[in-house]
């Protein structure tokens, strides 16, 4: 159930970031350091990334 929310939580912060600066350039790793979120999302990120 947790996951779910980390993800859902995570789905929010992308869309919200790339709404404000957009797709291009964007890196997870800083992504996650901005807002203070564990870097073992990492690959959740990129995965979220690759799909839009």
């Amino acid at each position: 159930m947790e996951a779910g929310a980390n993800k859902f939580m995570l789905q929010e912060e992308v869309t919200s970031y790339l709404a404000e600066n957009g797709k291009d350039g964007f890196n997870a790793v800083n992504f996650l350091e901005r807002y203070n979120l564990p870097l073992n999302f990492e690959g959740l990120v990129s995965d979220m990334i690759a799909g839009m």
